[in-house]
């Protein structure tokens, strides 16, 4: 077992897609969630935090995750720096903001092309 791996999340109005890969690019394991059932409650980021918690929790215990990558399918600021509208996932809109996701221990950024924000999340 490789010991490094990059996560993506593809977060849909129909499903949430989360997979790994391996050191060498090649996708090692892979899950589909309901959105609509993750995010029955309400709680976009608290439900987000479990579905990942969830993930790294089954697949993740001796893996070293190197980097996240979320997509989300949204309406940018003309700067990038914030989802203003994601139609298809109610409650998601002005949720994530780039001062949001910025941690100490994490280097990241945000990739805003049309209407696909995509949050890369590294740690230094």
């Amino acid at each position: 077992m490789n010991n490094e791996c990059v996560i993506g999340i593809d977060i849909g109005g129909t499903n949430i897609r989360i997979g790994r890969t391996d050191e060498n690019d090649q996708l090692v394991d892979f899950e589909r969630v309901s959105s609509k059932e993750t995010f029955k409650d309400g709680n976009i980021s608290e439900s987000l935090i479990e579905v990942l918690k969830n993930y790294l929790d089954k697949y993740c215990k001796n893996v070293q995750v190197k980097q996240i990558a979320i997509g989300i399918p949204a309406t940018l600021s003309s700067d990038r720096k914030q989802i203003l509208q994601v139609p298809n996932i109610k409650g998601m809109d002005g949720l994530f903001s780039w001062k949001r996701i910025r941690r100490k221990s994490w280097h990241s950024c945000c990739i805003g092309k049309r209407r696909k924000y995509v949050i890369l999340l590294g740690q230094v």
